[in-house]
């Protein structure tokens, strides 16, 4: 090798090695990801342990219930986050006495979610005198006023009665009120969004406390709104909840949009009752985004040493042990019914033995096979064998007359044959009788056995001596 080619290498090979690092260092960066840890001690048993250490924070108390007896003590914040609610209705009036006594009622979307299909109105609902839309139902009205409104611009009609009609179709279905328009002070941008909402992006829905002098509110909301945070009027949020409520009375606070009332607080008494249609008990950590903990305080009216209530699911026993508490004897019939089919059900396994040889059966074992076959079946095939096999016995070895040996009918040949044998004449006339009635199993068995009698006694008894000599 030449001496002045090993320099040169190096040289290569540096530059090879520096332009590389220079083009990974353009071409990638460092970044920081963050990683949950993995949850323990109480996170892995108790579900509400980001709302009750949410809750710590603030200076507040949660106790979880399974069921509604007893109520919490007044001035607590008792929060209805079941969806078996139905199931608990029966205290209903035990709830709305302690509302009226000072307490505060919190009740959530997944209570009130799937009861406005059903025929019977909600009885909370019905209790604060409030109405639960569906917003794209809102949405779905409101198009086809719009469309109606821009049909009637651009065709004037000079018909009255059709323009009746089309106002009829344009009211609201629920409420019977023509302006389905959005609440005053929204301009047409605002119509058209509502009208034909755009694919929206992550976190961008909003919710807002309204104004005590806005024209679409009732006189009376100044005198009885009070805002939870002064500073806080607009509430960010990433998703929309999937009711609006109506109510015919001046609320205590809410929140709403567009649409209508998202959240709402209502005087009861001497107590409160605020209905939410949006679920904010959090589960994780990641739902206490945006203004989601704020919305979570103001909808609970949440102040430093409050007590909050959780009811959940109501306690209720195992249902086989409730049916054997209510029912112990039918339990112990089915039990036993059950046990007796199981038993019933179960292969029986024989004796442990040597399987007998593949051989062909006997001529004896094939006759007896066959015969138990035509025995199971009832075939009156085996009884016509059996008497054919009596008759010959008797014409051959028998003592009567030729006369009574070939006689035709069955019954002077049984009473000979019973005379000769010793066995009653009636059985045997009854067993060898084609036309009694069917027979069973073990009647036709009987019957089988007694003409075999007959027919082996005919074959033992003494035979006539017959002469050799020439007949006359």
């Amino acid at each position: 090798m030449k001496p002045w080619l090993r320099p040169l290498t190096w040289v290569l090979v540096l530059l090879l090695l520096g332009g590389g690092t220079y083009w990974v260092a353009q071409n990638t960066y460092w970044a920081e990801e963050p990683t949950r840890t993995a949850r323990r001690g109480a996170a892995l048993t108790d579900h509400n342990y980001v709302l009750r250490q949410w809750l710590q924070a603030q200076g507040s108390s949660l106790t979880v219930v399974a069921q509604l007896d007893p109520l919490p003590p007044k001035g607590t914040t008792l929060v209805l986050g079941s969806d078996l609610w139905d199931m608990q209705q029966q205290r209903l009036q035990a709830v709305q006495q302690w509302v009226a006594q000072g307490g505060h009622l919190v009740v959530m979307a997944n209570v009130l979610v799937d009861r406005t299909a059903e025929d019977a109105p909600d009885p909370l609902l019905a209790w604060l005198g409030l109405k639960l839309e569906r917003p794209w139902e809102i949405r779905h009205r409101q198009k086809v006023a719009a469309n109606h409104r821009n049909k009637a611009a651009s065709a004037p009609t000079d018909n009255d009665d059709e323009e009746d009609d089309e106002d009829d179709e344009d009211a609201d279905p629920v409420t019977g009120n023509h302006d389905t328009a959005p609440p005053s002070g929204a301009d047409d941008r605002v119509l058209r969004d509502v009208i034909n909402p755009r694919e929206k992006v992550k976190c961008n829905w909003s919710v807002t406390e309204p104004e005590p002098g806005s024209a679409n509110l009732g006189p009376d909301y100044a005198a009885h709104f009070t805002s939870h945070f002064p500073g806080l009027r607009t509430y960010a949020l990433c998703t929309e909840t999937n009711g609006v409520l109506r109510t015919t009375q001046a609320p205590r606070w809410g929140l709403q949009d567009a649409l209508g009332w998202r959240v709402l607080r209502l005087p009861v008494g001497q107590g409160q009752v605020t209905v939410s249609t949006q679920y904010l008990l959090p589960n994780d950590v990641s739902e206490l985004e945006r203004d989601h903990p704020a919305l979570m305080a103001a909808t609970l009216d949440l102040h430093a040493g409050d007590a909050v209530w959780l009811a959940e699911t109501e306690a209720m026993p195992v249902l086989p042990l409730w049916l054997w508490q209510v029912a112990p004897a039918t339990c112990a019939l089915l039990l036993l019914a059950a046990a007796t089919a199981l038993w019933r059900a179960v292969p029986r396994f024989g004796p442990l033995r040597q399987p007998a040889p593949d051989r062909r059966r006997s001529l004896t074992a094939q006759v007896e096979g066959t015969a138990a076959f035509l025995l199971h079946q009832r075939s009156p095939l085996l009884m016509q064998v059996q008497l054919r096999a009596l008759r010959e016995t008797w014409t051959r070895h028998g003592t009567a007359s030729p006369a009574i040996a070939v006689a035709a009918t069955w019954p002077e040949l049984a009473r000979a044959i019973a005379h000769a044998t010793g066995l009653e004449a009636a059985a045997l006339t009854a067993a060898g009788n084609p036309t009694t009635k069917p027979r069973t199993v073990r009647q036709l068995l009987h019957d089988l056995r007694l003409l075999e009698t007959a027919r082996r006694r005919i074959l033992a008894a003494p035979r006539a001596p017959t002469s050799t000599g020439p007949q006359p």
